[in-house]
């Protein structure tokens, strides 16, 4: 991995080291600065804590936590300190995670019409709609389709491609359908 200026100049601010040193250390790191910054820590070059979180992916918000980062090359045995009768469980932990990051506030279901954003409505709100009035959501939802709407979900949080690509795929197939069904001649 090719390590930037800005790379170098970050660690060089978060450590005091000179560039030579920050770029070696980078170099041994992958180009990971959270990486470079826990060896320095191991080392007693940096005061621990500062208060601060890191993160080397490009955009990201400084808030950030590179929870996976730190755990490059080591099993997650060793993460966690536990056996191997724990993976499952382990994996259970994981999805519940990646359920909670998908039902923060933030994450959304946008509802699109004609290139225009109709609405956006929280995930967790419409989870709680189509549990207890599915009878009424789901309609909804099914005639937002046929009437050319397309549906987005949205989270800072989590990556959401796979999904969201399920999606405009059914969009496109009840866009189909409707052709279909317009061109088909009337029966007599």
């Amino acid at each position: 991995m090719e390590i930037t200026l800005e790379q170098v100049e970050r660690l060089r601010e978060k450590s005091g080291l000179s560039y030579e040193e920050a770029r070696d250390l980078l170099e041994r790191c992958h180009g990971d600065l959270l990486d470079a910054l826990i060896e320095l820590e191991r080392q007693g070059r940096l005061r621990p804590g500062g208060g601060g979180t890191y993160s080397t992916r490009p955009g990201a918000h400084p808030a950030a936590t590179p929870t996976a980062s730190s755990d490059r090359g080591r099993t997650r045995e060793e993460r966690n300190g536990a056996h191997s009768g724990d993976a499952f469980w382990e994996q259970i932990r994981e999805g519940l995670r990646a359920v909670g990051d998908v039902l923060r506030p933030s994450s959304v279901l946008e509802i699109w019409q004609d290139g225009r954003q109709l609405t956006a409505v929280p995930l967790l709100i419409l989870l709680l709609a189509v549990m207890f009035a599915f009878w009424i959501t789901l309609p909804l939802l099914l005639i937002g389709l046929v009437a050319g709407c397309r549906y987005r979900l949205a989270s800072p949080h989590v990556n959401l491609e796979v999904l969201n690509g399920a999606l405009g795929a059914v969009s496109d197939t009840v866009e189909d359908w409707k052709e279909s069904f317009r061109r088909r001649p009337p029966k007599d």
